[in-house]
């Protein structure tokens, strides 16, 4: 083929496959060849699988033998490197674990191996899968494909980078306030969160903070990601989590009534660089003219629970006391950036408790906005992709922390809500500006509905 086929997302290389007009080890051989030929400067993939050509020569005597399995055989994937891949070394970005090799893959991992999927490589994160941005002391920093000054975020930088630079079609990562989406919103990606439980978080680490962490897809396509979740969704029988939450249904085919949009781009969301200001803006416009009523709604109210800042609390308190006792002796072999962070002072019991209490109360917020709305849209975060190691935002003029990049996320971690982001326009610095779309909880189904009309925008 005369095409670049690295740049197609998943669903039209799976027809590919099924039509044998591609085999898997043609296409894991082209991915292997932009690997080797721009990885070196983007630094997104940490590990290749030594196993890929065979599992790829498996794949192709399975298909040709009448055993197709269905959109993922033969597809090359990868993978954070803090989520477990048997027989393959998973570094969880510290020298601590530089030589970990676990026993066993994880849920996720098994469940795309079970679908045909081919485990092509793990990709850069922070060191613990624990910053905003995505750099760690064995493998060094991963940089954004459009420009190697910026960041691609974190902690799942890595494999959005991965992805926008055609290294694999599809990747998972991680997100604890924001890991998937932001990295997604800055590489022009769509990324997914689900409700909370939807994905086992079985052989995901660190194993703290469970209530609050989420394992999504990074993909090209609204129809990627579904196809994901229709695949990996569904409980096991280690995560408490998971257990007795429904498998992700579909949302091809299925029926919809008219949605009830509700958007906001500013409030909460304030400071915020014009350009993604407006964006918000023209996405609810555009589904408003697709036929679905689109109300823009204040959440001023929102300001009081102040998420980034009760999640810094919670956060603190307790990724301090899960990782000391995992680093113990060993502080020595961490990066400054951790071993400051567990210097930090740790909260109060009052102000930890107080942190809870207001999680709480936000939880029934949304559940009550959510009874009359079906979503909505607000930014993915306040700038674009920026350099790396900012010591502060300049969001049109104002300085804000770097760890403001998560504000507009984390609402939705402590929540458990589902939260995509996906493109709708481009910055005048040439970046992508994504729109996050949120739905009530276990709506998965109607985000993605969503995501797709904002998606037909982006086509035309």
């Amino acid at each position: 083929m005369n095409q670049d086929i690295t740049s197609y997302d998943l669903n039209k290389l799976s027809k590919l496959i099924k039509n044998k007009i591609i085999s898997p080890n043609e296409l894991l051989d082209e991915y292997l060849k932009n690997i080797s030929s721009k990885n070196k400067q983007i630094n997104a993939i940490v590990t290749i699988s030594e196993n890929a050509k065979s599992d790829a020569k498996q794949a192709e005597n399975e298909i040709c033998n009448g055993k197709y399995l269905g959109p993922f055989h033969g597809i090359p994937f990868t993978i954070k490197d803090c989520i477990d891949t048997k027989n393959l070394t998973t570094t969880r970005g510290s020298n601590i674990f530089s030589e970990y090799v676990p026993k066993t893959d994880s849920t996720v991992v098994k469940r795309l191996k079970k679908a045909g999927g081919i485990l092509l490589g793990k990709t850069n994160l922070p060191e613990f899968a624990f910053s905003w941005e995505t750099n760690n002391i064995i493998f060094g920093k991963t940089n954004h494909p459009n420009n190697f000054l910026l960041t691609p975020g974190g902690s799942s930088g890595g494999e959005a980078a991965a992805i926008a630079s055609n290294f694999s079609p599809i990747g998972v990562g991680s997100d604890l306030g924001g890991s998937v989406r932001e990295p997604a919103n800055y590489c022009g990606l769509i990324g997914f969160k689900p409700s909370h439980g939807l994905i086992p978080l079985t052989g995901h680490w660190p194993e703290m903070l469970l209530r609050f962490q989420h394992i999504g897809p990074i993909a090209k396509s609204v129809k990627d990601i579904d196809t994901f979740m229709i695949n990996i969704s569904g409980p096991d029988q280690f995560d408490q989590y998971s257990l007795g939450k429904p498998r992700y249904q579909s949302y091809i085919n299925s029926k919809f009534k008219k949605l009830k949009i509700a958007w906001c781009n500013d409030g909460p969301f304030i400071p915020i660089d014009p350009q993604i200001q407006d964006t918000i803006a023209k996405a609810a416009n555009y589904i408003k003219n697709c036929g679905h009523s689109s109300t823009k709604v204040s959440l001023d109210s929102l300001q009081k629970f102040n998420p980034l800042e009760i999640s810094k609390i919670v956060y603190t308190v307790e990724s301090q006391l899960y990782f000391k006792k995992i680093v113990s002796n060993k502080i020595n072999l961490l990066s400054k950036q951790i071993s400051e962070r567990l210097d930090t002072p740790i909260p109060n019991l009052n102000d930890y408790i107080k942190s809870i209490n207001q999680i709480e109360k936000l939880r029934s917020w949304f559940t009550k906005f959510f009874s009359e709305y079906d979503i909505l849209l607000c930014p993915t975060g306040p700038v674009t992709a920026h350099p790396h190691e900012a010591q502060n935002l300049n969001v049109n003029g104002k300085l804000i922390h770097p760890r403001n990049a998560l504000r507009d996320t984390v609402p939705f971690n402590l929540t458990g809500l589902p939260a995509l982001t996906i493109p709708f326009n481009l910055h005048t610095n040439s970046l992508p500006i994504g729109v996050q779309i949120i739905g009530g909880y276990m709506n998965d189904t109607t985000v993605l509905k969503t995501a797709e009309i904002l998606e037909s925008h982006t086509k035309i």
